[in-house]
């Protein structure tokens, strides 16, 4: 197997030696935030679907260490932000970029 053969696709092996400008520089990275950003949303809504077992897990733990305990929401945003915190955690706790 030579090393044409063995070279994957982007690693750069089969391209040629040349410097990138810095235009080429800055689509690379504009793509590569795209998609990192396209991921992150993914995740979210991946995250959004399981948030409430999350909250009932915390919730229940809550409640086992102490049972007159409860979750209290403190301002008017706090229930639905408390959501999307757990979301972007779990779309973070699931990138391939760790």
């Amino acid at each position: 197997m030579s090393d044409a053969d063995s070279a994957r696709p982007g690693d750069g092996a089969g391209e040629s030696d040349r410097p990138m400008t810095l235009q080429e520089h800055l689509a690379e990275l504009r793509g590569r935030l795209i998609k990192a950003g396209l991921g992150v949303v993914a995740g979210m809504v991946g995250g959004f679907f399981v948030a409430e077992r999350i909250l009932g897990s915390m919730q229940s733990r809550v409640i086992g260490a102490d049972p007159e305990g409860r979750i209290v929401q403190t301002n008017l945003t706090e229930a639905i932000s408390v959501y999307f915190k757990i979301s972007f955690s779990m779309s973070a706790s699931r990138s391939p970029c760790r």
